[in-house]
């Protein structure tokens, strides 16, 4: 059985495009990972936070210690989620956001 008309020439373009992001995003995903190993998500719970120059100040505090990356700061829940390497001290963390006065959890 032979199958004709413009539908079927579209699927072939449709599945050479779906697969080529599939590789895109493989690749993406598995740079992700390598860059990514030995660092792990954390988030500490901030109060005293009311504006957007606290999330700044947070934000630059947090990003200022080595081995912290990826940092984000959330005002309604009062919150900072960043990804850190194994090698860096939680206390250091809260030093620095009292540092800046603000009370970590």
């Amino acid at each position: 059985m032979k199958l004709e008309g413009p539908e079927i020439k579209i699927v072939p373009k449709l599945a050479n495009i779906s697969l080529r992001l599939f590789h895109f995003f493989s690749k993406t995903q598995v740079k992700k990972c390598l860059v990514d190993k030995g660092t792990e998500m954390a988030t500490l719970k901030i109060k005293g936070m009311k504006c957007q120059h606290c999330l700044s100040s947070v934000t630059k505090a947090l990003e200022a210690i080595a081995g912290v990356s990826n940092v984000s700061v959330d005002l309604d829940k009062a919150e900072a989620t960043y990804d850190a390497e194994a090698t860096v001290d939680q206390e250091t963390l809260r030093q620095a956001i009292r540092k800046i006065g603000f009370d970590p959890q």
